[in-house]
């Protein structure tokens, strides 16, 4: 799997540019429609800066699922349209003087949108439509091979499932890398680069596409000469090419086998909480961040195997390495996380973080009741298989769901 993905956990999908072309301020305006809304939805913008996201707008839609919202800008500027305080989000690139018309469902507003008045925008949109082909082919395919799991000839049926996903997405692939290729300048070029068909797998790998990451930071910063991000880009790229010089693993600070390190870190409620404290059950190791949507895809399934594999003396204790402390203990409120939680605001100059070796986020690490690794470097789409292979088969549920985990 392709690893060495720092520069999205910087600027995963909407990237916290916060550019400015000039001092004059002036405004855009979005004309939309949640279809399926009956009124009374809040519909949220909000800019995104290098502090976070800003509010920059919010309205009520109309009883037929219309709403109107405006914003003022000095030049072209990422925004995220957010509804009913859910952490999915529609990305848009906006300019002054736009006026931009979007039309969604509303319970799929973030995937299933059209909209017109903002070609970067509108690039973006395109981008999100080919990307979720191809995740919704992966998620029929996996589900047909799961439920043939047992068939004679399984390595027959892997082989034409790969096939039909590799169709895809290299057809992904190839759309995506013409676009960087002829929009090096252009701010969508940044969400294109960022974006992830699962969590850990990138359209862009960035080892062996080093040279569209290069050619997109070049642009940027002959347009945007101040931008932060490209700076940030900047040093990733010359990070990558170091550590492919000097054959240096991702993740060689720790293997299967050795003791997990440490960490003792303050939970929600500014208590310290340690790992060890967690000694007796296997423990998922995670690190994420709120500001981060890879993160947030990832914790779905996070989710999903905690309750799946909680009575049989399983739990996660989840590192957050956000600055902002109450957009992360919104983030774990919204998403329903209900296991330990503790947070480093010095982000990627966490101890935590050189500990483990960690360069990448979402990334995990499976302890045993001994505090023994017993995986590292776990991808969310094998974390199934993981906790089976050293869990072995979940126990069932009892008729109510017991409690969740109080250490937050």
């Amino acid at each position: 799997m392709k690893r060495g993905l720092l520069f999205f956990a910087i600027m995963v999908v909407v990237a916290s540019c916060g550019v400015r072309e000039e001092n004059n301020n002036s405004y855009f305006n979005i004309e939309g429609r949640l279809i399926g809304s009956q009124g009374g939805d809040t519909v949220c913008l909000k800019r995104v800066d290098g502090a976070g996201y800003q509010f920059a707008d919010s309205t009520i839609t109309s009883l037929d699922g219309s709403f109107v919202l405006s914003a003022q800008v000095s030049g072209p500027d990422f925004y995220v349209l957010h509804v009913n305080s859910e952490p999915r989000a529609i990305t848009l690139v906006a300019d002054s003087l736009q006026s931009i018309s979007l039309s969604a469902k509303l319970e799929t507003f973030d995937t299933e949108y059209t909209l017109k008045g903002s070609p970067e925008s509108e690039d973006i949109c395109e981008m999100v439509r080919r990307l979720n082909i191809v995740k919704r082919v992966n998620d029929s395919l996996g589900h047909i091979f799961r439920q043939n799991i047992n068939v004679p000839d399984l390595e027959g049926l892997k082989h034409q499932l790969d096939s039909v996903y590799h169709y895809y997405e290299n057809d992904l692939k190839s759309y995506s890398r013409n676009y960087v290729t002829k929009n090096p300048s252009s701010l969508a070029s940044i969400v294109c680069l960022s974006q992830y068909i699962a969590p850990r797998v990138p359209v862009f790998d960035p080892k062996e596409d080093i040279q569209y990451f290069k050619n997109v930071a070049e642009a940027l910063d002959k347009r945007f000469p101040e931008n932060y991000h490209v700076a940030k880009l900047q040093k990733y790229i010359e990070k990558i090419e170091t550590s492919t010089e000097q054959g240096v693993p991702v993740f060689d600070n720790i293997k299967k086998g050795d003791k997990a390190p440490e960490i003792k870190l303050p939970n929600i409620k500014g208590d310290s909480i340690k790992l060890s404290s967690l000694r007796g059950k296997y423990v998922l190791v995670d690190f994420w961040a709120s500001w981060s949507n890879v993160s947030t895809l990832n914790n779905q399934n996070l989710v999903r195997c905690y309750w799946k594999y909680y009575h049989s003396n399983f739990t996660i204790f989840q590192i957050s390495l956000d600055s902002d402390y109450e957009r992360w203990k919104q983030a774990v409120k919204d998403q329903k996380l209900s296991w330990t939680h503790v947070r480093d605001r010095n982000g990627w100059n966490a101890k935590a973080v050189k500990d483990y070796g960690v360069t990448a986020m979402p990334c995990g690490f499976l302890v045993s009741p001994d505090g023994t690794l017993l995986a590292t470097n776990i991808q969310s789409e094998n974390l199934d298989q993981v906790l089976f292979e050293n869990i072995g088969k979940p126990r069932s549920a009892p008729k109510q769901q017991p409690a969740a985990d109080n250490n937050q």
